[in-house]
C-alpha cells in the first residue's frame, strides 16, 4: 500500500488551488481555512481535513484541481486507518468522485483502482466491510466489481468480514444508513445499494455459506462465522 500512496502523491502531483470550495460562512472554522493551502500535503493536519468534511460544499463533488491536490493525502490517512470524517467513513471519498472513470486520466484511474482493491483487501481495518463498500459506492465505484473482488476471497476472509458485520448475536444484516443515500453520493450509488443488498441476500452467498458451515472443522472461526452469515441471511 505505501507504494501506491507514493505513487499517488507523484501522479496527483499539482499546484496548490486557492478554494476549498466548502461553506465559509458558518461551517469550517476560519483558522484552518485560513491556513489550509500553507502546510505541504503531506502534512496536511488530520483535523484539518476533518474540519472540511465537517463543512458543506456546494456542488456535492469538488472541482478536479482541489481533487487532484487532496486525493493522496486522503488515501494515505485511509490507509493509516484514521478517522478521517467524523460523520462516518461513508463519506470520505465521494466529494472526489473517485469511481467516476470520465473524469480522471488513465494513469489516474490505474492508480484510483489500484487503492480501491488494496484497501478492500485490508482484512485488519477498522471499519466494517458495509462501511467500507458504501464508501467506494458512494463515490461512484460500481458494486458488482467489489462484490466480485470480494468473491475470489477465501471463505475465511469472506464471512469472517461478513460476520463482523452482521453478528455474532442477534445475527441480522443491519447495513449502513448510509445506503439510503441523501448526502451528497454520486447517482450510481442507488443502483449500488440494491445490488449490495441482494447480493447479501443471494442464493449464491447462502450456498457459499453453508458449503463452509458444513466442511469446516467443528468449533472453528470459520464454522462459527459461516453460521452467522447463514443465520443472518435467514433472518433477511
Amino acid at each position: 500500500m505505501q507504494a501506491i500512496i507514493e505513487d499517488a502523491y507523484q501522479v496527483f502531483n499539482r499546484a496548490k488551488p486557492a478554494d476549498t470550495e466548502v461553506c465559509k460562512a458558518c461551517c469550517l472554522d476560519p483558522k484552518i481555512e485560513a491556513d489550509f493551502f500553507k502546510p505541504d500535503i503531506r502534512e496536511l493536519p488530520l483535523s484539518y481535513l476533518q474540519g472540511w468534511f465537517e463543512a458543506a460544499a456546494t456542488p456535492a463533488q469538488v472541482s478536479l484541481t482541489l481533487s487532484r491536490y487532496l486525493l493522496p493525502r486522503v488515501f494515505d490517512l485511509l490507509a493509516q486507518r484514521e478517522e478521517l470524517t467524523l460523520v462516518g467513513t461513508e463519506v470520505a471519498l465521494q466529494r472526489f468522485a473517485t469511481g467516476d472513470t470520465s473524469r480522471w486520466t488513465e494513469t489516474e484511474n490505474e492508480l484510483i483502482a489500484s487503492f480501491t482493491r488494496l484497501h478492500l483487501d485490508d482484512a485488519e481495518q477498522y471499519d466494517t466491510l458495509d462501511e467500507i463498500l458504501c464508501m467506494f459506492s458512494a463515490a461512484g465505484h460500481k458494486a458488482q466489481d467489489l462484490i466480485d473482488q470480494i468473491w475470489a476471497w477465501p471463505d475465511e476472509e469472506v464471512f469472517c468480514r461478513l460476520a463482523d458485520c452482521w453478528g455474532p448475536s442477534p445475527a441480522v444484516i443491519i447495513p449502513t444508513a448510509f445506503w439510503n443515500g441523501g448526502s451528497g453520493e454520486m447517482p450510481i450509488h442507488a443502483e449500488n445499494a440494491k445490488t449490495i443488498a441482494d447480493w447479501y441476500r443471494s442464493d449464491a452467498l447462502n450456498a457459499r455459506a453453508k458449503t463452509a458451515y458444513e466442511t469446516a472443522p467443528a468449533g472453528s472461526q470459520l464454522r462459527d462465522d459461516a453460521q452467522t452469515v447463514l443465520t443472518a441471511i435467514a433472518s433477511a
